[in-house]
């Protein structure tokens, strides 16, 4: 009975957790958007239907409100998400890879003096307590180890700049990812021009954004 008391106060607390709160409150917000994508929705037959007998709205209005279903549509994607997407950049070696693995509480991404991430690592909670990783394109199941190859700079078998490696890591290991948070870690902001447009793609549905500054540069440029 112990055993099994301790257990139900443990799963209370993780749903009481701040983050699982910010997720249930999301899903709320979602609901809003839910109704409100209906109204839109109304709104646009409405119109049409009195653009077609008494040509009163013009056709530019109608367009107008016609875009608004499409985002109102973009928020509610972001917002059904049952997870917290975290996003680290920053410029080169300034810590980020280590800022993660401290908060993973163990040393998964490749992490080290100078320039060491190469490509986007995104690491998430793995529901069957595996641990593997996988790249863009591919559903083959790889060793986290490998991850040393795949993105590091220095390594010769390193993928380039702009892919994804998802390392699924088990739940059971770190609370932060049993409250269903993502970590990603990015190059440095200062290895290509072409980030933005990589950050856009791979990061641009994050709900946080963390930048991770050397504390001994007395000028930082981003």
């Amino acid at each position: 009975m112990i055993g099994g008391d301790t257990q139900r106060i443990n799963d209370a607390r993780i749903d009481n957790s701040p983050l699982q709160i910010f997720v249930k409150a999301k899903k709320k917000i979602n609901d809003i958007f839910g109704e409100i994508e209906d109204y839109v929705q109304d709104t646009v037959i409405f119109m049409d239907g009195i653009n077609n007998d008494k040509n009163i709205v013009s056709k530019e209005e109608t367009e107008g409100i016609k875009s608004y279903v499409n985002k109102v549509h973009g928020i509610r994607d972001v917002l059904k998400r049952d997870h917290m997407k975290v996003a680290f950049f920053g410029r080169t070696s300034n810590g980020k890879s280590t800022v993660i693995n401290a908060m993973l509480r163990d040393k998964i991404l490749p992490s080290g003096i100078g320039h060491t991430t190469n490509c986007f690592l995104q690491v998430e909670g793995s529901e069957n307590g595996e641990s593997y990783l996988m790249t863009d394109g591919s559903s083959e199941k790889q060793p986290v180890h490998s991850v040393g190859q795949l993105g590091h700079a220095l390594c010769k078998e390193k993928l380039c700049e702009s892919h994804l490696v998802r390392i699924f890591w088990p739940k059971e290991k770190c609370l932060l990812l049993r409250d269903d948070v993502v970590f990603v870690d990015s190059p440095g902001v200062d290895v290509t021009p072409n980030l933005d447009e990589w950050i856009d793609k791979h990061c641009l549905d994050a709900d946080v954004f963390v930048l991770v500054a050397n504390a001994e540069s007395t000028l930082m440029v981003t």
